[in-house]
């Protein structure tokens, strides 16, 4: 499979994961897909992408993995992994926006795990780099991520 091709699928699987986050009544074919979805989308930009896109990536499989983990506990534990995964991949220099969502990925995955102590400290750090993002878009963005963790507290 060529770049172009690989960037266009790990898109193309990115925005159907989304897509199908939203649905509030997943059926269970519709789970199954959102998970082959965020897996294919991580595995086209490892042939892609670069460390942005493959720390996006993996956050993108734990939150997933957190969203099934809602039905099948047994998911908790790859939403951690897979959220220190994007944080240990993500090295100093990535975008203010960035570091604010990864940390509420390990928020959301810390929780979905049931370690409250957790998902406390690394909420609280990502509201923290939340204030520290200087583009407004971006900042509502994340702001709307991390209000999803403040309204389930």
């Amino acid at each position: 499979m060529d770049q172009a091709t690989a960037r266009q699928q790990a898109i193309a699987a990115y925005n159907r994961s989304f897509e199908l986050l939203d649905v509030s009544r997943r059926t269970a074919e519709e789970d199954a897909e959102l998970l082959a979805e965020a897996w294919t989308s991580r595995h086209r930009w490892m042939v892609a992408g670069g460390t942005r896109e493959v720390v996006i990536a993996d956050w993108m499989v734990s939150r997933v993995a957190a969203a099934l983990s809602k039905k099948s506990p047994g998911f908790a534990q790859l939403s951690v992994e897979m959220a220190q995964s994007a944080l240990d991949g993500a090295g100093d220099d990535i975008a203010d926006w960035l570091q604010a969502s990864l940390a509420e990925g390990m928020a959301r995955a810390a929780r979905c795990a049931g370690d409250v102590a957790l998902a406390a400290q690394w909420l609280a750090e990502a509201e923290r780099l939340l204030s520290l993002i200087a583009d407004e878009q971006d900042h509502a963005v994340i702001d709307a991520q991390i209000d999803e963790l403040r309204w389930n507290r």
